[in-house]
């Protein structure tokens, strides 16, 4: 019986075999994490909560500003001609808003003080992996990421907040005994816009979170 073209076509098609194409993505790893995955996702998701909290503390800080700048505008700018001497009187009303902002600062500094030891504890897993292995190790843990690229996202975050810190702590020494509104202004609005923090934050954090399946 002849065979028609039509049945060869199907035999050879059923007869192929097709190579898998290996993805240059790595898959996730699945069940409990131990080791180095667990330490990275860890400190990924740890970054996003102490970043949730800095914002947190920025909209506090911006409350008290406002309140201060309206106490400054309303009693120290209200008669003009006023000497610098008297614009530099601190209301009596001023000293616990200023105190508040104080604490708040050191709110801020402890999620600084968290993002760098984080920061640090990547260093610190590159440092044993180069002691043990003679070299730099590009194992990838979750995706594409090894651990330089976590080490250099995490770091480059932790020099936003640390020189943002800074700022901060010199506007609140300074926001209170302004003696002109262009100032008063000027320093609320530094507050509010973090200039340290770039618009890079966001993305930085949503490469972290999905590198290691946490978005």
């Amino acid at each position: 019986m002849a065979t028609s073209s039509k049945d060869t076509d199907n035999k050879d098609v059923k007869g192929l075999v097709f190579s898998p194409i290996k993805s240059p993505v790595a898959e996730l790893p699945k069940g409990n994490l131990t080791g180095k995955p667990r330490k990275l996702k860890d400190g990924a998701a740890d970054v996003h909560n102490l970043i949730l909290t800095w914002k947190g503390l920025n909209i506090d800080g911006t409350n008290l500003f406002n309140q201060i700048a309206n106490i400054k505008l309303e009693k120290v700018f209200q008669v003009d001609g006023g000497t610098d001497e008297e614009k530099c009187n601190l209301p009596s009303n001023l000293e616990p808003l200023c105190e508040q902002l104080l604490k708040l600062h050191k709110d801020m500094k402890r999620v600084v003080v968290k993002l760098v030891r984080i920061s640090e504890m990547i260093k610190g897993i590159i440092e044993l992996s180069d002691y043990q292995h003679g070299e730099t190790e590009t194992e990838v843990f979750f995706k594409t990421w090894n651990l330089h690229d976590f080490f250099q996202t995490v770091n480059e975050i932790c020099e936003m907040f640390e020189k943002e810190l800074k700022l901060k702590r010199c506007l609140i020494e300074n926001i209170a005994h302004s003696n002109s509104r262009k100032l008063l202004m000027f320093y609320s609005a530094a507050w509010i816009h973090q200039p340290y923090i770039s618009a890079q934050l966001d993305l930085l954090v949503d490469s972290l979170l999905l590198e290691t399946g946490l978005k």
